[in-house]
């Protein structure tokens, strides 16, 4: 089916087409977490409701991601209300889900649906789609990989630690700094 470029996007230069792509997957991808798991801690917090024990898949995650980042974590079983469980599994899921499908599509077509929208469309040398390999070492690896890991190591190493909002702000400087090294090699070759 035939995609139309909406006349605003079309007059806007490549490089602010993938600024904007890129910002709408990222928004995606965080709201598809965000969304579940406040509205399962604002459902946890009403005292009312139901209890039980917490999915042990969601505590070991949570005790996997608290020691590396130095939070507190609650190692004995805790009791949430009953809808939490489900809506912060969702709250994990859908996020992964979401970014591997957007990473499947871009693979195979060379398009995630919103860089479809916009026009956008990466190829390999000869034309086609990256392929899987290539998406999983460009994204995977040099896109977050790499400046999410310089990031923690200058975080935790510095007087930052352990205060998270300045760990979330150099990972969001390091992702920048990598994507606008990234756009302006592609200008330059």
């Amino acid at each position: 089916f035939p995609v139309t470029i909406p006349q605003k996007t079309k007059s806007l230069a490549l490089p602010a087409r993938r600024l904007l792509a890129w910002l709408a997957e990222i928004t995606l991808v965080t709201a598809s977490g965000v969304i579940p798991f406040s509205v399962g801690a604002y459902i946890n917090s009403q005292t009312d409701l139901q209890r039980t024990p917490l999915n042990p898949v969601l505590a070991g995650i949570e005790r996997a991601i608290a020691q590396p980042l130095a939070l507190p974590v609650n190692y004995g079983i805790r009791n949430v209300a009953s809808p939490t469980n489900f809506l912060w599994s969702i709250g994990l899921l859908t996020p992964i889900t979401l970014a591997g499908w957007q990473l499947y599509l871009l693979a195979t077509t060379g398009s995630t649906l919103v860089k479809k929208k916009l026009g956008i469309k990466v190829v390999n040398k000869e034309g086609k789609p990256p392929g899987v390999k290539a998406i999983i070492i460009r994204k995977g690896i040099g896109r977050w990989g790499i400046p999410v890991s310089i990031a923690y190591v200058l975080w935790r190493y510095s007087f930052a630690f352990p205060n998270l909002e300045l760990f979330t702000f150099l990972v969001l400087v390091m992702v920048i700094a990598e994507s606008i090294g990234i756009n302006s090699r592609q200008h330059l070759s």
